[in-house]
């Protein structure tokens, strides 16, 4: 039976930690050969992560006002990682919006 060697990916994160704390986040994956481009994210406001044993999370603000777009009105979590060759979003939860 060949042993299939595990996959390497990794997110790159770039952003500004003033109070929009806007992020941008991409995945790259590591072929053996070269590294491919897999998914990458706009800039998210009031973004941060978590890579945990069971996937990444990026927790941001889904909705601003459009009256003051500094002011979040809906945040969401969602969790990623690599199954089957592919970076696949798992899971969506909303999270309270923290206060200001």
């Amino acid at each position: 039976v060949p042993f299939a060697a595990p996959a390497v990916v990794f997110v790159t994160i770039t952003g500004r930690t003033d109070d929009l704390q806007t992020g941008s986040f991409a995945v790259w994956h590591f072929t053996g050969r070269s590294v491919e481009l897999v998914w990458s994210a706009d800039l998210l406001q009031q973004s941060s992560y978590q890579a945990a044993p069971d996937g990444f999370r990026i927790t941001y603000c889904s909705e601003t006002d459009e009256r003051n777009p500094r002011q979040c009105r809906r945040m969401t979590r969602d969790r990623f990682l690599w199954d089957a060759g592919a970076w696949k979003r798992v899971e969506q939860t909303p999270v309270p919006v923290p206060k200001r």
